[in-house]
């Protein structure tokens, strides 16, 4: 990532985070926690440069939680799934001063597929192992997701 790019993506953050706010704040959202081989996909965004988050984003209107999930997924990682292989974990409140509620998923893959990120929003993708992502500037809802995935085990 350029240095340019990083550091656009981190300043119209912090100017547009008002809107991006309430934008997430009052809409319905979606993330999925991909796991393979006991390490967890994370995307890296360009707004907000640095930190780590799920797959995910906003429901359009007529659409489905599950079906948003799918088509974030692809959109953002080249990932083709079934609905089948998606585990709902339904409405979820993520944690933090920034809550809001987002409809969860995990999906568990056999095999590690290959990721192509889309790079006008993500600007990077890596399999961590779940203690090494305590570590990281993550989104809320990763450690939701994570406890959520983690408790199940």
């Amino acid at each position: 990532m350029t240095a340019f790019r990083k550091y656009s993506g981190l300043i119209l953050g912090y100017v547009l985070w008002v809107p991006i706010y309430c934008i997430i704040r009052f809409t319905t959202r979606t993330r999925v926690l991909v796991v393979c081989d006991g390490e967890i996909l994370l995307l890296q965004s360009w707004l907000y440069s640095g930190y780590w988050g799920c797959p995910g984003g906003g429901i359009k209107r007529g659409e489905l939680p599950v079906q948003t999930i799918l088509r974030e997924l692809r959109e953002e990682t080249g990932i083709v799934v079934k609905q089948k292989d998606l585990k709902s974990l339904g409405l979820m409140k993520q944690a933090g001063r920034q809550a809001h509620t987002f409809y969860g998923f995990i999906l568990k893959l056999d095999t590690k597929p290959r990721v192509t990120i889309q790079t006008s929003a993500i600007t990077d993708a890596k399999w961590f192992e779940p203690d090494n992502i305590e570590k990281l500037s993550t989104d809320n809802h990763v450690q939701t997701l994570l406890a959520a995935w983690q408790k199940q085990r």
